[in-house]
């Protein structure tokens, strides 16, 4: 009994080995180490698709990426991040930086975002609003094509496909379907999780599962956050709530 113990242990132990993602030899030991706890697992539903992708480098410039099957949109501010969708990857979006974008290195940004999404949904979950919002997982994915290539982008980031509804109807939605307890939950998690950037109503869009979605994780725990940049999104009485709320009256 003892030696079938010891030779489970012993295969599974090396199955967990050959499962870890090896350090590519572009990266270097210090940024491996910080990104690797976000890494998209290797038995994740599209890491093969990711890998069967981004065997070139789809990411080159924006021709490259299109080419490569992805459709979204490009901010007119080369230093905003690209968000986009691949038939291949069903339920799932990417956002990344092209090797000729001038920002800076991506991959701390998908650290932060993925901290920031967790951290939302566990306020979430310890307030129960699971009912009202959700926030989508986070991983980070490193594109196998620049193995042994330091130049350019290593890394982009892979999210749950919020399945969120058009901007217009989203605005509508908040300004005239929302209730006072969604308003007040609302403002429950901005302020609990010091979420500045989410005061913009593109970045907690309405969705089709009829649930509100923190979409934009990277900035969170920053205060005072100006809530009156989310006034227009609101009318007559739970205007006049969030007001309060915001102390702005």
């Amino acid at each position: 009994m003892f030696l079938k113990t010891v030779i489970i242990s012993f295969f599974l132990t090396f199955s967990l080995i050959d499962a870890a993602q090896s350090k590519p030899p572009s990266i270097s030991q210090d940024v491996w180490s910080e990104v690797e706890p976000y890494l998209l697992p290797e038995d994740h539903p599209i890491k093969s698709e990711l890998d069967n992708i981004f065997s070139t480098n789809c990411i080159a410039d924006g021709i490259a990426l299109y080419k490569a099957g992805f459709r979204g949109y490009h901010h007119k501010n080369p230093l905003k991040v690209i968000v986009a969708k691949h038939p291949d990857l069903k339920g799932y979006i990417v956002k990344l930086f092209l090797d000729n974008q001038p920002a800076g290195l991506e991959w701390p940004h998908w650290i932060k975002r993925i901290e920031g999404a967790k951290l939302i949904q566990k306020t979430v979950e310890e307030k129960a609003y699971t009912a009202t919002f959700k926030v989508p997982r986070k991983w980070i994915y490193f594109i196998p094509c620049k193995s042994n290539d330091p130049s350019g982008r290593h890394f982009i980031l892979v999210a749950d496909d919020m399945n969120i509804i058009a901007s217009d109807y989203n605005r509508s939605q908040w300004k005239y379907n929302t209730t006072y307890e969604q308003i007040y939950m609302f403002w429950d998690i901005l302020e609990t999780c010091g979420l500045f950037d989410s005061v913009y109503v593109d970045n907690i869009p309405y969705c089709k599962d009829g649930k509100y979605a923190f979409v934009d994780t990277e900035h969170y725990l920053k205060w005072p956050i100006a809530y009156v940049k989310f006034n227009k999104y609101l009318k007559n009485g739970k205007l006049q709530l969030w007001k309060q709320l915001t102390n702005q009256e």
